[in-house]
């Protein structure tokens, strides 16, 4: 599945479920506050979570939407390093869940000062 025809639970979803793998493929999974920008998928979590830590080591993550068994999306995730996609995505994060995050400066902060972490995840092609 895409991102585009999965548009209709993503948009009403405020949490996606997260599953990340470790090296030996053991699922973990943990729901989640997550963003689009229509291609990819993007989650905020803490440099040392579980979540993180798989990623860095297995790629590998599945996300369902609206229950722990879909609508469904796989693909590889990735711990972005870019400040520039990060000034694209925040103001998504504070569109989403305002009040919760206020601006986008207090994510970069957080992210600058490396207290969270930006996951972006890039479906697989089926």
């Amino acid at each position: 599945m895409t991102v585009s025809s999965l548009s209709g639970a993503i948009q009403k979803e405020r949490e996606v479920y997260v599953t990340t793998y470790t090296t030996g493929g053991k699922p973990g999974t943990v729901p989640t506050w997550f963003v689009t920008d229509g291609q990819r998928v993007y989650i905020t979590t803490g440099p040392t979570s579980k979540k993180a830590q798989k990623v860095r080591l297995n790629p590998t993550i599945r996300l369902a939407f609206s229950s722990r068994t879909g609508p469904v999306l796989e693909g590889k995730a990735r711990l972005v390093g870019e400040p520039v996609v990060w000034q694209q995505v925040a103001p998504l994060f504070v569109a989403k869940y305002q009040p919760y995050w206020k601006s986008p400066d207090a994510m970069r902060v957080g992210w600058e000062q490396g207290t969270s972490v930006l996951m972006e995840v890039t479906p697989a092609r089926g």
